[in-house]
């Protein structure tokens, strides 16, 4: 799950900013116009991880509940 894919593996070709453009000073953040869509896209990959590791650590929870229901039972 975890290691799928990594973020450095993703080759990213950025377009080029021309000068007389009247987007030139707009780009927050960065100096290439995609900086917003990477960094919308880290915060989506981040927020995956954290969802999936809560999802397992529900999963464990469920399981050891119900593993500790049906113990008593299997030792008699």
């Amino acid at each position: 799950m975890f290691g799928l894919i990594g973020v450095d593996s993703v080759e990213i070709k950025y377009p080029s900013k021309e000068l007389e453009s009247r987007y030139t000073r707009v780009f927050p953040g960065g100096s290439h116009a995609t900086s917003v869509v990477e960094t919308v896209g880290m915060f989506l990959f981040a927020l995956y991880h954290v969802s999936t590791i809560i999802v397992l650590i529900n999963m464990l929870q469920s399981y050891l509940d119900i593993y500790g229901q049906f113990l008593p039972r299997l030792r008699a």
